[in-house]
Order: C-alpha cells, then sequence, then structure tokens
C-alpha cells in the first residue's frame, strides 16, 4: 500500500487531558474502526471473468503488484480485450483501475499469473473490486 500524505512533523494535534468525546461520538467512531478492519479475503468477493483474445490482441492492462488483497492491480485499462469487454457490462462486471486480480486461470503466484498473460489466449480472471477495498 502506497503513502500519499506527508504530515510535517509541526502539524500534531493536541487534545486537552479533560477531553471526553460524546458516548455517540465514540460508538461511531468504533464502528468506523470495525469497518476499516474488515477487508476482502481473496476469492470472498471475487468476480469470476472469462476473456478470450485473438493472436496479435493485447489485454490492454497496466499493472503493478498489490500486497492486500494479495495479486495484481490494474493501474490502467487500456485498448484491448478488457476495455471492449468493460463496455457492454455492469459495473461489478467491469475490470477497471484499482481492482486487483487475485488469481488468473486458477494462479495466485504473481510470476505464475503473469506467465499465463502472456502465454494464454482465453484465461479465466478472479477480481476482488477497488470498490470493495478499504484503502484501493
Amino acid at each position: 500500500s502506497e503513502c500519499l500524505i506527508d504530515v510535517p512533523a509541526q502539524a500534531a494535534v493536541q487534545i486537552p487531558q479533560d477531553f471526553e468525546p460524546e458516548p455517540e461520538a465514540a460508538e461511531k467512531a468504533e464502528d468506523e474502526k470495525k469497518k476499516e478492519q474488515k477487508k476482502p479475503t481473496p476469492g470472498s468477493a471475487a468476480v469470476a471473468v472469462t476473456l478470450t483474445r485473438t493472436a496479435g490482441e493485447h489485454w490492454g492492462m497496466q499493472l503493478t503488484r498489490s500486497k492486500e488483497p494479495r495479486g495484481l492491480k490494474i493501474k490502467q485499462v487500456l485498448a484491448g480485450v478488457v476495455q471492449e469487454w468493460n463496455k457492454d457490462r455492469g459495473d461489478q462486471e467491469t475490470m477497471v483501475a484499482n481492482d486487483v486480480i487475485v488469481s488468473i486461470h486458477g494462479h495466485v503466484v504473481e510470476a505464475d499469473m503473469l506467465k499465463a498473460l502472456t502465454a494464454e489466449n482465453k484465461l479465466e480472471f478472479k477480481v476482488i473490486k477497488g470498490s470493495a477495498l478499504v484503502n484501493p
């Protein structure tokens, strides 16, 4: 995961010692913490997408590593099979930026997934939607 926020040391927040949050606010904060802790596990919220390409066609994805969940994160969808697939699909079936591919053709190891992308023309992707992740 990447941290894009740089907080200078002098920006520290000071809380008075006698400060007590309202009970309702404390409950909301606790609920938010619980929501943040709920991260989908690979396979639990995964959408299965089977795509086929012809010789010379590109899948059309710029990928990067994802640590949580482990897999290949889609940085950008480019011209190719994935873009064509997305045109006629609802949000839950598309493959878009911030989605994480957790399995390709049954492979879960990054190197094996990348090999399958280059070697195969028909693949089954298991994708966790970026919208389902806590910090995509």
